[in-house]
């Protein structure tokens, strides 16, 4: 019997960046509540984001921010993991060695960026509905960090395999977010440990715990769900890790994988 049940966003539920959730879930999700599952949302977006496209059914949903660096549930914090000073100043200093490519540094509540590119500031506004903030200099932002994000539109994992990973990949965690994104968190932080804070919390089994997820930040969230789905568009390293493949994104995939739990 599945008792918590978790999903990745970007990818997964929708498109890279969309907003346009098919209302059908909220149906499920409010369904699923009533049953007793525990419905929770792990992505790399920051909570204001999440809230806004879950705004119908936040209620007593989890929240597992960032990537597993900060979860909450209305309005209470289960916990937040954040990044060494040191780290954060050496990342924010070999990005901006990187042509073409815009930090994010998240906090909490807010994230915050050096660029004044209007079309980047649209998409995280219009697209992503993030709470950020342009600064002057983010190595002089004092609210701690729980999550860096390289922002590159062109050849992400060429530029950052280049570039970047060689330095820091051994020294936090990294992993690609869609296509034009490279997160950096604490080592040991991710969406499986939070999941499995989660689990603990609850008192709640692996075996009766079912996931979602596409990419390579979600592979460990995977791991730690007894019936873990790849959607039919995830990335080949997700698939191999997942036990069940559902349909893509476009086709609602893990709706439909979320209904044959009502069903039951």
């Amino acid at each position: 019997m599945i008792r918590l049940l978790v999903t990745d966003v970007d990818g997964t539920l929708v498109e890279e960046g969309g907003a346009g959730l098919n209302p059908e879930y909220y149906e499920v999700i409010e369904a699923l509540k009533e049953k007793g599952v525990i419905f929770g949302v792990a992505s790399g977006r920051q909570y204001a984001s999440i809230a806004h496209m879950f705004e119908p059914v936040k209620k007593d949903m989890l929240f597992l921010c960032s990537n597993g660096t900060y979860v909450t549930c209305n309005g209470k914090d289960a916990f937040i993991d954040h990044m060494e000073p040191d780290t954060v100043q050496g990342i924010i200093e070999d990005a901006r060695q990187i042509p073409s490519a815009i930090l994010m540094y998240d906090t909490k509540e807010m994230t915050y960026i050096e660029s004044g590119n209007p079309g980047f500031h649209r998409m995280l506004r219009d697209d992503y509905h993030y709470k950020f903030k342009q600064v002057p200099d983010l190595a002089q932002v004092e609210e701690g960090c729980i999550k860096l994000s390289i922002y590159c539109p062109e050849n992400m994992e060429g530029i950052m395999g280049k570039a970047f990973l060689p330095k820091w990949q051994d020294r936090v965690k990294t992993a690609f977010a869609g296509e034009c994104f490279l997160d950096c968190i604490r080592t040991g932080s991710n969406k499986g440990r939070a999941l499995k804070a989660v689990q603990e919390m609850y008192q709640i089994k692996k075996e009766e715990t079912m996931a979602f997820g596409d990419n390579l930040n979600d592979i460990e969230m995977l791991m730690e769900a007894g019936a873990s789905f790849a959607i039919g568009n995830a990335r080949q390293e997700v698939k191999k890790v997942a036990k069940y493949i559902a349909a893509p994104h476009w086709k609602d995939g893990a709706l439909q994988e979320m209904k044959k739990i009502l069903a039951e």
